[in-house]
């Protein structure tokens, strides 16, 4: 990048670290830092990286890391989107919450958010200063629950999440083809749309004090036609295992089932009454 294409005036800026007074002071902070901290010269190498951003990276020391590019710790499915990223930056003189994965010296994936701003040493542009952290559980999470969300709208049954006021917080998609709902977010809507009775919903809601309950109740669709389903309520508690967040309902209809079960029962009597005319008749 030629100096016409940097700021001369920078929208946020920080004065290069190291430089008299402000060295060791810096280094202190930094070192304690439980976050990565490193700055790069103009080319996106590193001139400074902290005790926890060499641990994170897995580097021996920290000559393995200053004076070579960031590059070279960067997956290589983020290295394009990072090349642009800090272009961006240099000209812009912002970077929030960009998110990247390293790849450590053991082979391991590592994600890290970060945030970055340019650096000036007498009043020139002389590098960025970053300031990054492991979000790799958070990612792990979020990995795991949409896969927890795809498997739960993939089931046959609904599955619906109500705060403790019945207001929907999650429903899966065949919670809206079971009720035959619209295309519209279920979320916020409240569970009394799908009863009859708005004291079904308080009952329900007020199982949720013991171990929960499950049987047999009447609901509407969207319609306001009514169909049979099975229930199953739980409690649903908080990190601390005891208080209580949330509740969850698992309906299946049942419907058909009770169909068969009828022309089954009919076709039972039909029979019972061949037989006993047949008893007659010999």
């Amino acid at each position: 990048m030629t100096s016409a294409n940097m700021p001369t005036a920078p929208a946020s800026r920080a004065d290069a670290p190291f430089s008299s007074d402000s060295d060791s002071l810096f280094r202190a902070y930094v070192e304690a830092a439980s976050d990565i901290v490193y700055t790069l010269d103009l080319t996106g190498k590193f001139t400074f990286v902290n005790s926890y951003g060499l641990k994170l990276i897995g580097a021996d020391n920290y000559e393995d890391v200053v004076g070579h590019s960031y590059l070279d710790i960067v997956a290589p499915d983020y290295q394009q989107p990072t090349l642009e990223v800090f272009a961006n930056l240099l000209k812009t003189g912002e970077l929030r919450d960009y998110e990247f994965a390293v790849q450590t010296r053991t082979g391991d994936r590592v994600f890290i958010e970060v945030n970055g701003r340019l650096l000036y040493q007498d009043g020139q542009l002389v590098g960025a200063l970053g300031i990054g952290r492991d979000i790799t559980e958070r990612k792990r999470f979020e990995a795991q629950l949409k896969m927890f969300s795809k498997a739960l709208d993939t089931a046959h049954d609904s599955a619906i999440i109500t705060d403790l006021q019945g207001n929907i917080q999650y429903a899966n998609s065949a919670t809206q083809r079971m009720f035959g709902w619209p295309p519209a977010r279920l979320t916020g809507v409240n569970l009394e749309a799908f009863f009859q009775k708005r004291d079904q919903v308080h009952w329900l809601l007020q199982q949720v004090d013991g171990q929960g309950w499950s049987g047999q109740i009447v609901c509407q669709r969207y319609n306001q036609h009514p169909f049979t389903a099975l229930i199953s309520v739980s409690p649903v508690y908080g990190e601390d295992d005891e208080t209580l967040m949330a509740v969850s309902f698992i309906l299946r209809d049942i419907t058909q089932q009770e169909k068969i079960e009828a022309e089954l029962a009919s076709k039972n009597l039909e029979l019972a009454r061949a037989n006993r005319l047949k008893s007659e008749f010999l």
